[in-house]
């Protein structure tokens, strides 16, 4: 993999939320081959703490936290204020949650957990470590008024949303809703740490190869096997069958884990900066299908959706048969 030439100066604090395994791991290994960085990996199983620790290494360092907990992040923001009086270099928001399907076929707990993982988590973690990042901005202040060079590069937080963080397919409700609030939240922040020099970065995967999406089969057909009887037969058999075959299609032909690390990992690492606010992490074709989606006006991408649900059968069966609401 090809990345940006760096300072490597000892003692560049990152932290990596959502790291026990997939994406997020991946990113640890890949960062911590940067001798010029120490790593902060946030785990929610102590097995996962346990495998970084066994590396043995004195810049990986994992920490048992809860995005959701605020007493975690607490602890955590304790830690690396105690242990990293440089401040922190690059935060990494990754720890992220994908669940529900069709808005009858998903509970509120649904929504209410992505909510908390994917929008309340991120903004947990980033106003916890808002002091440290502003500490390494300070210091580089300094740096640039006293003329020293290198010049340590800006401080960043980088939050990895999704394409759902703008285009609102069907079946993703809890999905995307949370991605959006977490992009205008992102949003204002790279607007309001523009004093400091800090800059704000959003990550817009694809589908991406990942545990969390070779689940898919399996997360709709628990999903649908919890629908009241009459829910599905108003949906009926052959959107079941779509689904099924929408989940396979999307992992099989999902980017590979290591291309969208080598995007996430080049932002984190770049000298110059993080300053574009949106980075489309996917093939050109696929950046130019979500340059258009994006482009036209809500009623034509609603008629160009509803021609592919119709195409793809992933269409209620029987509309009128909503008396599902009186049996739930």
């Amino acid at each position: 993999m090809t990345l940006p030439k760096t300072s490597n100066e000892p003692g560049r604090v990152v932290i990596v939320t959502g790291c026990d395994h997939g994406l997020g791991a991946d990113i640890v290994h890949e960062l911590h081959q940067n001798p010029g960085l120490i790593i902060y990996a946030t785990c929610l199983t102590q097995d996962a703490v346990q495998t970084y620790n066994a590396q043995d290494s004195t810049r990986l360092r994992a920490v048992l936290t809860d995005v959701t907990k605020q007493s975690d992040v607490d602890r955590l923001q304790a830690q690396i204020e105690e242990e990293c009086p440089q401040g922190v270099y690059a935060l990494l928001n990754n720890a992220g949650i994908i669940g529900g399907n069709y808005i009858d076929l998903t509970e509120i707990e649904t929504y209410q957990k992505s909510i908390e993982v994917n929008y309340l988590g991120v903004i947990r973690i980033t106003k916890a470590l808002l002091p440290s990042l502003r500490r390494h901005a300070q210091a580089r202040a300094l740096d640039k008024l006293n003329r020293k060079t290198p010049l340590q590069p800006r401080a960043r937080v980088v939050g990895i949303s999704s394409i759902a963080g703008q285009y609102c397919a069907p079946g993703y409700s809890s999905y995307s809703a949370s991605k959006h609030a977490t992009e205008a939240f992102l949003d204002t922040l790279r607007i309001e740490l523009a004093p400091w020099e800090i800059d704000v970065c959003m990550l817009e995967p694809f589908s991406i190869q990942t545990p969390m999406m070779a689940k898919g089969v399996d997360q709709f057909n628990a999903i649908w096997q919890g629908a009241s009887p009459n829910t599905r037969r108003m949906y009926g058999d052959a959107f079941r069958q779509s689904n099924v075959d929408q989940a396979e299609k999307t992992f099989r032909e999902a980017m590979p884990t290591i291309l969208a690390v080598q995007t996430i990992v080049r932002t984190i690492q770049d000298p110059k900066g993080a300053r574009k606010d949106r980075i489309v992490v996917a093939s050109r074709l696929n950046r130019v299908i979500f340059w258009f989606l994006t482009m036209i006006p809500a009623w034509l991408l609603d008629k160009l959706t509803w021609m592919a649900m119709r195409k793809n059968l992933a269409w209620a069966s029987d509309p009128h048969l909503f008396e599902d609401a009186k049996t739930r």
